[in-house]
């Protein structure tokens, strides 16, 4: 469904009694202006899992509980990806909310520092995602700089019982990253752009 006719959307939600909304977690403030017109809460369209992507928001602090208090659903980064090498290959499980790499057959990840020297892939590194797609044919992409810093959380099995690495993005290498003129991760000390 497209973003174009927002109260299209709202009204094929209750005909059909949509339970989930995959999009940006911006989106949902779009919703909310017309179910505010119309005079309806938004946890009264019954929404009970919110899957985002594309924004960098939900890790921002505070947004991600508001999202869930005013539509009363869960809310999860459900689809980390880099366009140049795999739209979506890491989302958050139901028991934490780290990300899962979910394509180490297709990607070989690795960190590196600012000065491109490889670090260790363990639980606590911190340093810039770097990719490799190992089943390319054509235009292979080796040791593509995403520019995410990720800090890698874990790499036991988690809870749910997927065995994936799980980490988190925590920044970015360049100032890319900017919304209502704040740098959303400062990679120095200036938070304004």
């Amino acid at each position: 469904f497209g973003v174009g006719n927002p109260h299209l959307l709202v009204r094929t939600i209750r005909e059909l009694g949509v339970t989930a909304i995959s999009c940006t977690p911006s989106y949902p403030a779009v919703l909310e202006q017309v179910l505010a017109e119309q005079g309806v809460d938004p946890r009264d369209l019954g929404l009970r899992l919110g899957l985002f992507g594309g924004e960098a928001a939900l890790d921002v602090p505070g947004f991600r509980d508001r999202l869930e208090r005013t539509w009363g659903f869960a809310a999860r980064n459900s689809n980390y990806g880099v366009t140049d090498i795999m739209c979506n290959f890491a989302g958050q499980c139901e028991a934490q909310d780290a990300l899962h790499f979910m394509a180490l057959d297709i990607l070989h990840p690795e960190l590196v520092d600012d000065r491109g020297e490889l670090i260790e892939w363990e639980a606590g590194a911190t340093g810039e995602l770097v990719l490799t797609h190992v089943a390319r044919d054509c235009q292979p992409l080796v040791r593509f700089q995403t520019g995410d810093i990720v800090a890698i959380e874990a790499t036991d099995a988690c809870d749910c019982g997927r065995t994936a690495p799980r980490f988190r993005v925590t920044g970015r290498a360049d100032d890319m990253v900017v919304v209502r003129g704040v740098n959303v991760f400062p990679t120095s000390g200036a938070a304004l752009v």
